[in-house]
């Protein structure tokens, strides 16, 4: 069990099974919906950051670090933005995936699809973190400490 929801197994839209927990399937969903209105790479960083700061254990570290829970503005354009790709959710899911697998998890989590969006968009998402005062790497520092506590606090 992940976040203390049961994990729910869903098809991608390229037909794989993916197991994710309730606020990861949350935010899939949004971004479902959300990526077809971004107009560039940068844009549909933006959009993963929103989502993603207010579902989960990802979210919380957000909240708590002070992420300002402001409306989406486009924007700037940076030199040699790509384009808006097709299939953009389905590569963070698989990236996710991966980090899955990797820490030996039995559902993605948003944790897990933080670091496939860190991995999918790179300094796109980066910029978008530093322009609310954090980096990837303080979301993931509390995430972990956090993590670490309950574990611990599991224990007593």
């Amino acid at each position: 069990m992940v976040g203390g929801q049961a994990p729910t197994t869903e098809r991608t839209a390229s037909g794989d099974k993916q197991c994710f927990c309730g606020s990861a399937k949350i935010a899939v969903a949004l971004a479902a919906t959300a990526m077809p209105f971004a107009s560039t790479h940068c844009e549909q960083a933006e959009r993963w950051l929103r989502i993603l700061r207010v579902n989960g254990s990802v979210g919380n570290a957000m909240q708590a670090l002070g992420m300002p829970e402001e409306p989406f503005e486009p924007c700037d354009p940076v030199e040699g933005d790509d384009p808006c790709r097709p299939g953009a959710v389905e590569a963070v899911i698989a990236a996710a995936a991966e980090e899955l697998r990797g820490r030996g998890g039995d559902a993605i989590s948003t944790e897990d699809l933080f670091a496939g969006v860190r991995s999918v968009y790179g300094p796109a998402f980066e910029r978008a973190l530093g322009a609310r005062g954090t980096t990837s790497g303080e979301v993931l520092e509390l995430v972990s400490r956090r993590g670490a506590n309950a574990a611990a606090m599991r224990q007593f």
